[in-house]
């Protein structure tokens, strides 16, 4: 693939995943925008390569900066959901336990530094982590580790699907 054509794929990906976190001005979306967005970029590391997939998550986490309107959408996406796909696709490639380690590892770094952020940054009410008179960020960060899980594994399934459906109609198209 020519460089050119690397460029210009890294960039409708960018844009589309910018697309995403812009649509985060819809409530209770802002997780789910946020992984959507980090799953777009599959295509700029599968076809492109990783060098080319971090300058595409540079350039989406600056657009993310300017335009995402729900501004823990825009930190869940720059804090971990950008770069995951990039550190999944390179980790999918070798086995054991210490991979899982590796990835719940970045997760909950990630998970902590958004939740000091809103906190501690952003002045976020510790009311909004209380449920029934209980403060909860450490049962949420629990089953956030079991949402991430299933998330790891999607995205497994969704990069498998893409090499077998459309990277042959990508690599079609670009010669």
């Amino acid at each position: 693939m020519k460089t050119s054509q690397r460029l210009a794929l890294c960039g409708v990906v960018s844009a589309l995943a910018a697309v995403m976190l812009l649509m985060t001005v819809f409530p209770y979306a802002t997780y789910a925008l946020a992984a959507m967005a980090g799953i777009v970029l599959i295509p700029a590391v599968l076809e492109c390569g990783t060098r080319y997939a971090v300058l595409s998550y540079i350039a989406t986490a600056m657009l993310a900066l300017l335009i995402t309107p729900d501004i823990e959408a825009k930190w869940l996406f720059i804090l971990f959901f950008g770069y995951y796909p990039i550190v999944h696709l390179r980790l999918q490639i070798r086995r054991g336990a210490w991979v899982w380690g590796v990835k719940l590892v970045l997760f909950n770094l990630a998970a902590v530094a958004d939740f000091l952020i809103m906190t501690m940054v952003l002045n976020v009410p510790r009311e909004e982590f209380v449920i029934a008179g209980v403060y909860v960020p450490w049962v949420l960060l629990i089953a956030a580790n079991a949402v991430f899980v299933l998330y790891d594994m999607a995205l497994y399934r969704v990069s498998a699907m893409y090499r077998v459906r459309l990277h042959p109609l990508i690599k079609k198209m670009m010669k």
